[in-house]
């Protein structure tokens, strides 16, 4: 019998192997699954700008989409949410395409 030593990256309780999601980027229990699977990179433009799709819950548990682009050479950042629209700065969606990318870097991918 092989014990697991995994911990969820999002609430550090201990995982057996029935309990773990591995995607690459981390390792998760079934409870925090569906929160990973809200963010998708699109790929690159030519100017450097990575694009990204973010699904975002609402409370009745639909699922909104958002559209982020970030240039990381020139710190420039878009995202089609209202929180963006209505103020012009930096909103959770960005800081969440911000903290993908970094590990998605990281790790060479």
């Amino acid at each position: 019998m092989v014990v697991s030593t995994a911990i969820c990256t999002r609430c550090g309780s201990a995982l057996s192997d029935p309990k773990r999601v591995d995607d690459g980027m981390g390792i998760y229990c079934r409870r925090h699954q569906p929160h990973r699977r809200h963010i998708r990179f699109d790929g690159v433009k030519p100017d450097g700008t990575s694009v990204f799709r973010i699904y975002s819950l609402t409370i009745g548990g639909n699922s909104t989409r958002y559209e982020v682009a970030v240039n990381f050479e020139d710190g420039t950042f878009t995202c089609t949410c209202p929180d963006f629209q209505y103020r012009g700065r930096e909103c959770k969606h960005i800081r969440r395409a911000c903290d993908y990318e970094t590990r998605r870097r990281e790790r060479g991918i």
